[in-house]
């Protein structure tokens, strides 16, 4: 889509599929666009905005394919070590230039978790990373600073 528009000549845009999304260019105005972070356990809430321009933002989770029984979530993102879900992360978010690239490495960090996550990260400057681990804990790569603004919210603590 982004390669259609592009050579359509259109220079400013969004492109919103689910939890992937692209920005075209910058806002018309010049400055970046904003794109939300959703908060994992109540859709009706973001926990972050990223101001981003000519980038991807996908993110993964265990907030959109899931059920519970007996009090324990189970979604979609399965963990090849162990054949079940992917534990000790909500969510995570990369951004990235592009989306496919994005799509993919929002489901391996969220496998990966945020320790092994941010190391790979370190090697991989032309991606950022946001984490939400299930003690409601937010921590994201460096290459954010300046780029998130965190949303108040009581339920959450943000580690950086």
């Amino acid at each position: 889509a982004v390669q259609k528009l592009r050579a359509s000549g259109i220079k400013s845009g969004i492109i919103n599929a689910g939890g992937n999304v692209f920005v075209l260019g910058a806002k018309p105005d010049g400055s970046p666009w904003r794109v939300g972070i959703q908060d994992p356990r109540n859709s009706e809430n973001i926990v972050a905005a990223i101001s981003v321009t000519d980038a991807a933002v996908v993110s993964s989770g265990d907030y959109e394919r899931y059920f519970e029984e007996s009090g324990e979530r189970y979604h979609h993102i399965m963990n090849p070590a162990t054949g079940k879900p992917a534990r000790g992360v909500m969510g995570t978010t990369i951004v990235m230039n592009n989306s496919t690239d994005a799509d993919i490495c929002s489901t391996l960090m969220f496998v990966l978790g945020p320790e092994k996550g941010m190391e790979l990260q370190k090697t991989l400057p032309e991606m950022d990373v946001v984490f939400i681990n299930d003690r409601k804990e937010i921590s994201f790569s460096d290459g954010l600073k300046g780029k998130i603004e965190f949303a108040e919210q009581e339920d959450y603590s943000i580690n950086q």
